[in-house]
């Protein structure tokens, strides 16, 4: 039977050896992939809200607040990064936050980070070497003139930041990192309000080949409860890995590894990026947290290359479809087969999940799902 690699603190003497020591996690033989069995299954139906988000490229976020729903991406319409709308109807009600290199303005637009509990988004800029800070409230009511900006200085090969009340927590990527260049590079960190190093964390899930390991890991998907205590991580593309963390006492301790879904996918020393293989899966599109829960979408049941040489008007399936739900135990809760592809999702205080979909000819809308 599958296992889950655990490094809670009951469990930490037995597994130091296997899955928290090292540069890696789990030795070759440890490992055995495959999928959880959950504990309940179902197959739902998006109720789509509002009209077609028009615009919309890529999704970074998507986010509940009181009585709005936020989504941070690309709308390559108007350039906007944040876009506002009704929780009830999805009805659109705002779009700010423009392209540039001005004040109030984004250049790189991955780092969103929104606290539900306070309705305040972050958005680390390390282009433009800047932050942005605004409470959904004050913008709805001020516009840009509610937007707090301030320069900062981040990890050189800075992937994801967190804003963690009195701390900040910051996920690398070696992939960004020149050959030539021979300092020390932590795959997170968390640092107080002043800059000063807290705690480290350097290991990786277990991957035989370093450049695999590199490619996979190159953006990490990753979410934080809202309670700053936890924190779930994924590679975006080529494998499904879920990992669980800690910061507790300050310090950023891993308490669970599953792996689900191995890596498949080719690359060239000469073209260093992924591709698909012909039996490369579609693996997990995003992932959220709550205090109790943590959501994850993924597909897993699509050849990708086969899906994106086939023409729009026959394809017969849908990529990214599934959600997952485990709590912080690393227990598989609950698996959700939805009749959409899910790019980005979220859930409510009352457990309902909001989503935003998109179909083959990449129209996004927002979609929402009962518990």
């Amino acid at each position: 039977m599958r296992k889950m690699l655990l490094c809670s603190a009951v469990v930490l003497a037995a597994a130091i050896a296997v899955s928290c020591s090292g540069k890696s996690a789990g030795k070759k033989g440890d490992l055995e992939y495959g999928m959880p069995e959950f504990s309940k299954e179902r197959e739902a139906e998006f109720e789509i809200l509002g009209e077609e988000l028009e615009g919309m490229n890529v999704v970074r976020l998507i986010d509940t607040y009181k009585s709005y729903i936020i989504v941070a991406g690309i709308n390559s319409m108007n350039g906007t990064l944040i876009h506002i709308y009704d929780k009830k109807t999805g009805r659109h009600l705002k779009d700010f936050l423009n392209h540039g290199r001005g004040p109030r303005e984004w250049q790189f637009d991955i780092n969103s980070h929104f606290d539900p509990g306070t309705g305040t988004m972050h958005i680390f800029d390390s282009f433009k070497g800047t932050r942005l800070d605004f409470q959904i409230d004050s913008v709805m009511e001020y516009g840009l003139k509610a937007v707090r900006e301030k320069e900062i200085e981040t990890p050189k090969c800075l992937s994801r930041a967190f804003d963690l009340g009195p701390h900040t927590l910051y996920t690398n990527s070696l992939y960004m990192k020149s050959k030539r260049d021979t300092t020390p590079v932590h795959r997170m960190e968390l640092r107080d309000s002043s800059g000063a190093l807290l705690s480290t964390f350097d290991e990786y899930p277990y991957i035989e080949d370093d450049e695999v390991r590199n490619i996979i890991y190159f953006f990490e998907k990753a979410a934080v409860s809202p309670d700053k205590e936890k924190m779930v991580v994924v590679p975006m593309s080529w494998a499904a890995i879920m990992e669980m963390f800690s910061f507790a006492g300050d310090r950023i301790t891993r308490t669970s590894i599953d792996y689900m879904l191995p890596p498949d996918l080719t690359y060239s020393s000469s073209t260093p990026t992924g591709w698909y293989t012909e039996t490369s899966l579609d693996y997990f599109s995003d992932v959220f947290a709550t205090d109790k829960k943590v959501y994850a979408s993924i597909g897993g049941e699509v050849k990708m290359e086969e899906f994106i040489r086939t023409p729009v008007e026959a394809r017969k399936e849908i990529t990214y479809r599934n959600i997952l739900i485990f709590n912080w135990e690393g227990e598989a809760l609950e698996k959700i087969r939805t009749d959409w592809r899910i790019d980005g999702l979220c859930a409510d205080k009352n457990g309902t999940i909001y989503a935003a979909v998109r179909d083959d000819y990449h129209r996004v809308f927002i979609g929402k799902l009962k518990p």
